[in-house]
């Protein structure tokens, strides 16, 4: 007969094998969804979007990100930020 601290054991293994292809995948597209959203961001500056003024500055502490979007619209990300002014449309 099969001892029960066997059958445990397999099972682990079986669920450790079949997890690690699969983090590696959520990770990769983890990668890519940052990347993606870093290759859209606005750098930090001022210009002209769509025929609106616009205006971005951070201190460079934690994550800013700011992107421009239709018309006068845009959009602000931020995470554990010191200090940051975006705008756009003055």
């Amino acid at each position: 007969m099969v001892a029960f601290s066997s059958i445990l054991l397999a099972l682990g293994s079986a669920t450790a094998a079949l997890a690690s292809p699969l983090n590696l995948i959520l990770e990769a597209q983890a990668q890519e969804e940052s990347a993606n959203l870093t290759a859209r961001a606005t750098p930090a500056g001022t210009g002209m979007n769509n025929g609106f003024f616009y205006s971005f500055w951070t201190d460079g502490q934690g994550q800013v990100t700011y992107n421009n979007g239709a018309a006068g619209k845009y959009d602000v990300q931020w995470s554990n930020v010191g200090n940051f002014v975006a705008g756009k449309g003055w």
